[in-house]
């Protein structure tokens, strides 16, 4: 078993949202094919207006549990992340997974074929001081 942290974060205003299913079903196809098991999930949702304050316990322990993953999962009902997340000093791997209503019941085989494909990549910099690389690949 691996020791990497795999772990979610759901931006969708509603708690228990399809966008939080989707995060938790991809972090852990990730997790499964990395050998570890998922690890926290962050629902924005449930901190509410909290995620903004700098000394609430909660939004806190999120940051610190984000900052402790060493793959994260961000899921969110909107698209346009990755320079957002390229500005906060992530590393952007591999491109973003999209999925539209029609494609939910099917997703987790989605996820799972994405996983193995992409695994590898998402973990290539773990062990050495070399940071992991955006990609627009």
């Amino acid at each position: 078993m691996s020791d990497l942290v795999v772990a979610s974060v759901v931006g969708n205003p509603r708690p228990g949202s399809r966008t939080h299913a989707i995060g938790r079903t991809l972090a852990g196809a990730i997790s499964a094919e990395l050998g570890t098991e998922p690890g926290p999930e962050i629902d924005l949702a449930a901190l509410g207006a909290r995620t903004l304050d700098p000394a609430d316990a909660g939004a806190i322990s999120a940051v610190e549990e984000v900052l402790e993953a060493d793959v994260l999962v961000v899921a969110s009902p909107t698209y346009h992340f990755t320079p957002l997340l390229l500005e906060l000093g992530a590393a952007v791997p591999v491109r973003g997974l999209f999925v539209v209503e029609a494609e939910l019941e099917q997703f987790p085989a989605t996820a799972r074929a994405w996983a193995h494909r992409h695994a590898a990549e998402l973990v290539p910099a773990f062990g050495t001081s070399r940071p992991l690389e955006a990609s627009n690949q």
